[in-house]
């Protein structure tokens, strides 16, 4: 590998899209949630372990996990750099934070999902607000709540199979942001004691912090694609693995060395995995083959959401700054 080149060292592309988005159905759902909050015992806030700080909804904390005992997930640590989880733990308890627990839900002995319930009814009974004289309740409500596309209908099947052992989806799972529409009806997910979860849709922020904060909701598909852009997602992949030294997509796109400018990175996919496409000319004449580098940019970001890039936390920068040790080993990384 030759010299590295110098990046860029911030990000400019913005939209009123990307800086504003909250669905009607989002909002609608916050209200209902306090609603129903007076017949929840607990709250289990489930989250992308790739993006812990970036991604929570502060609406969550003020009007809903501050007044009933929360337990927070961080879920896909398959896909996130869990190398610095002290720290992250430990700021998220900074937060106000109190229970954290980790799971892989791709893995089907993850043992971290098999105790939700268990703890979630041990912070109950631990609670300021449970009934003493009722040592043995016949059941239990949880509600779950997060963002999109962070895996809280995967983890309510996962508990559900888990605990009653009935397979099947019993909460709507969807690749894409936003598929739990509405707050449905209790799930019995655990039958001694019964306890009943209480799917949530996702409620993104009404307005994230800056571009970049958004950029890694687009990137970690919280925001949908087109509200973006693909080839824009794509581009803040580059400049973000630049930033953190992190060179392993050289090696994955088949690139000569690290580059700065997105489109050498697009045409090289474009060229090597043979994607085109047809177009008519302005001008008349024959159909013409041309690169498409609209899915080559869906090829390199669908690299990063799978984790084939590697494991990734793009909160990163957000933690304290890197000791020696860790950019070395970041350096031999890229290597």
């Amino acid at each position: 590998m030759s010299q590295i080149p110098m990046f860029r060292e911030s990000f400019q592309h913005a939209s009123k899209e990307l800086l504003h988005w909250f669905p009607g159905h989002m909002a609608k759902g916050l209200r209902v949630m306090q609603q129903k909050l007076r017949s929840m015992d607990g709250i289990i806030e489930v989250h992308d372990a790739r993006i812990p700080f970036s991604g929570r909804n502060p609406l969550f904390e003020d009007r809903l996990a501050s007044v009933r005992p929360h337990l927070f997930v961080l879920n896909k640590i398959d896909l996130a750099d869990m190398s610095r989880k002290d720290e992250i733990v430990s700021r998220l308890k900074y937060e106000g934070v109190t229970e954290v627990i980790l799971t892989n839900l791709k893995n089907g002995q993850d043992k971290a999902s098999k105790e939700i319930v268990s703890k979630m009814i041990d912070m109950i009974k631990s609670g300021t607000r449970f009934d003493r004289a009722m040592t043995s309740p016949s059941s239990y409500n949880l509600l779950v709540i997060g963002i999109p596309n962070v895996g809280k209908s995967s983890l309510i099947n996962r508990i559900r199979t888990v605990h009653t052992k009935r397979e099947g989806k019993a909460a709507p799972v969807g690749a894409e942001p936003g598929v739990t529409r509405a707050v449905q009806q209790g799930i019995l997910v655990n039958i001694k004691p019964k306890v009943y979860i209480l799917d949530s849709p996702g409620i993104a922020q009404p307005r994230v912090n800056n571009v970049v904060e958004g950029m890694k909701l687009a990137l970690c598909n919280i925001i949908h694609d087109h509200k973006v852009g693909i080839d824009i997602v794509a581009d803040f992949l580059l400049f973000y693995m630049n930033k953190a030294a992190d060179f392993r997509y050289v090696k994955a796109f088949n690139l000569d060395n690290p580059t700065d400018k997105i489109m050498e990175v697009l045409v090289k996919i474009a060229v090597d995995q043979n994607i085109y496409h047809k177009v008519k000319p302005v001008t008349g004449g024959p159909w013409m083959e041309k690169l498409n580098l609209e899915q080559a940019a869906y090829f390199m970001v669908r690299k990063f959401r799978s984790g084939e890039l590697g494991k990734i936390c793009l909160d990163s920068d957000q933690l304290p700054t890197h000791t020696t040790a860790t950019l070395s080993r970041q350096r031999a990384r890229s290597r």
